[in-house]
């Protein structure tokens, strides 16, 4: 094989601002993981996950995530990664099995398969490619139908243990797949004659495992996976440039809504995105659960899943709102301000310095300690910062917003009278 030649540039990851609108939590009604999310648009839309103990399910939502009925119950292995190829036909996969639906996801129907499966693809409703890794020897396996699952053809094999994690077509003959080997070293793959034949084009020592793969055009493409590093080639997969996103954890999900907008999530909550076709990312929020997946309906409409039951949506691409940074005169310390007007109604503006580019949290409290409201909870770049606070959902009374960062923690009390 030819060899492939990688060039490594180490980029900088530049802290942006975050504030209340960018991603907010939805809460699916039930408590237990979720690995896998899909919208058909941005009302209908699915969520596969762990159902409790040895339950596997399927939720579905026709209101944009405000409400989930469970669509499908099954013992077993966990359900993870979805794709619908329309509004009727959709699979899911899971280990030694594909579930599927062709009545737009209210039943399910099990397919077994004899491989531990984490990655689909379907260029159709007939064709369709599935990875994994065999259960007796642990090498990694492509597989492809052209019935829609009625029946599958094995396509590859690896020459030792491996997992393929994820597969991507760009048109009915190139298509890519990503995974990683038992030493934690990168192994993609890459086919221009629909599967017949794949051949290895990035991979080896002193790579990274790949997790993901995503391309915007049949040159452009990015991989994530182990170490928080995204890969990405202009060529077709020839030459892959190294990017650190500022996390040693795990990137667990990746996309494009254009060919210059991206975003990536990892193990460790955090929500990176880029602006410039992955030249540079910039953290947009930080969360406590482990994210799982993410998926954008639209350039605007996004979803991301992860542990303990947690989803995410944004309706503005994850720009921040809300939020002003008045000046970038470096203060010397961390200072939050009486907000002002104070008795105000409904309306008031909470100013506070951030002393150096570091994650910053404020929360507005209600006299008994329930926490109401968040307002800025990300990394954010040091000067001096304020936001509006509209309390017209609340009732009057006294209520305290506190500022938390690094070391600092600081509480101040404000009075809402309607």
């Amino acid at each position: 094989m030819k060899k492939i030649k990688t060039y490594i540039i180490i980029l900088i990851l530049i802290p942006v601002s975050i504030s209340k609108s960018q991603w907010i939590e939805i809460n699916t009604g039930h408590p237990n993981g979720n690995s896998g999310v899909y919208f058909i648009n941005t009302e209908t839309g699915f969520v596969a996950g762990d159902g409790g103990t040895y339950i596997r399910r399927i939720l579905k939502t026709t209101n944009g995530g405000n409400n989930w009925i469970i669509k499908h119950l099954s013992s077993g292995t966990v359900l993870s990664k979805i794709q619908f190829v329309n509004n009727n036909t959709g699979y899911v996969v899971t280990s030694l099995a594909i579930v599927k639906t062709i009545n737009g996801g209210e039943n399910w129907n099990v397919i077994s398969n004899p491989y531990i499966l984490s990655g689909l693809f379907f260029n159709d409703a007939n064709t369709g490619y599935f990875t994994g890794r065999q259960t007796t020897t642990d090498k990694g396996i492509i597989i492809k139908t052209t019935n829609g699952g009625s029946t599958w053809a094995l396509q590859y094999t690896s020459d030792s243990t491996c997992f393929l994690n994820d597969v991507l077509f760009v048109n009915y003959n190139t298509g890519f797949a990503a995974g990683s080997t038992i030493e934690g070293f990168a192994k993609i793959l890459k086919t221009t004659n629909g599967g017949n034949n794949w051949s290895l084009i990035y991979g080896g020592a002193g790579t990274s495992g790949t997790y993901n793969i995503h391309f915007t055009g049949p040159d452009n493409g990015f991989a994530s996976g182990s170490s928080g590093k995204v890969i990405s080639t202009t060529n077709a997969g020839i030459n892959w440039y190294e990017q650190f996103l500022g996390t040693t954890n795990a990137l667990s999900g990746l996309t494009f809504t254009t060919p210059s907008n991206g975003y990536s999530i990892s193990l460790s909550g955090h929500i990176f995105k880029t602006t410039n076709a992955g030249i540079n990312w910039s953290l947009q929020q930080l969360f406590e659960p482990s994210l799982s997946d993410i998926f954008f309906v639209n350039t605007s409409t996004g979803f991301i899943v992860g542990s303990s039951g947690k989803m995410y949506k944004t309706t503005n691409g994850g720009s921040p709102t809300g939020i002003e940074h008045i000046s970038n005169k470096l203060p010397n310390k961390y200072s939050l301000y009486q907000n002002y007007p104070n008795p105000f109604n409904p309306n008031t503006i909470i100013k506070f310095d951030a002393a150096q580019n570091s994650l910053v949290v404020l929360k507005i409290f209600d006299i008994s300690g329930r926490e109401v409201k968040t307002l800025v909870n990300g990394f954010l770049k040091a000067g001096t910062y304020k936001i509006e606070f509209d309390a017209s959902s609340l009732s009057s009374g006294i209520y305290y917003y506190r500022l938390i960062s690094e070391n600092y923690s600081e509480t101040k009390k404000m009075i809402f009278i309607k």
